[in-house]
């Protein structure tokens, strides 16, 4: 196979302020949406929380092939405004975003990313992880299911897009979670 670009190393680790740079790039590059100094600024004062869950896959030189984002579902409670269902909890951990640079994807990153949260949160405590997914990433989540997802809620912040909510048990005994990972 001829690859356009080197695959992204091996490197993974908690997110650092230094990281916020590159991550502003990625989020531009993928969102279409123009990033403000204010923005990475506040994308900064989040990532330093010490209750947010962000882990890295480096790319090639000083990029950033992905991330994933979990935070205390308790922070989220407007997301009940949006899903009437959701409950948030003190032992739920909350994907609040999963994003992989175009020319990393389908490269099996976003599974990679997803077990890594999947460990952080249980090394913190968490019981569960959980979140709103648009239909194509459905399949990411669904070996780490133990259950059909729930329900489906349209048209997800005026996005014209539906999203269905899954929840991931962490429980270690059950099918699908390994202690390696």
């Amino acid at each position: 196979m001829n690859f356009e670009h080197q695959p992204p190393n091996t490197d993974t680790h908690l997110i650092s302020e230094a990281d916020a740079d590159r991550i502003a790039t990625l989020e531009k590059s993928a969102f279409d949406w123009s990033i403000e100094q204010a923005d990475i600024d506040a994308l900064k004062e989040y990532i330093r929380s010490p209750n947010v869950i962000t882990v890295i896959v480096k790319g090639v030189g000083e990029g950033i092939a992905g991330y994933v984002v979990g935070v205390p579902s308790l922070t989220e409670a407007e997301l009940v405004e949006e899903d009437e269902a959701f409950k948030p909890s003190e032992h739920n951990l909350y994907i609040e975003t999963i994003n992989i640079a175009p020319e990393y994807q389908r490269q099996g990153l976003a599974t990679k990313l997803l077990q890594l949260l999947i460990t952080h949160a249980q090394d913190r405590g968490y019981q569960t992880i959980s979140a709103h997914t648009p239909p194509e990433l459905l399949n990411l989540y669904r070996p780490y299911l133990h259950s059909e997802p729930s329900r489906t809620i349209p048209n997800w912040y005026d996005s014209g897009e539906d999203h269905t909510y899954i929840e991931i048990d962490l429980d270690e005994d059950k099918p699908g979670h390994s202690s390696n990972s």
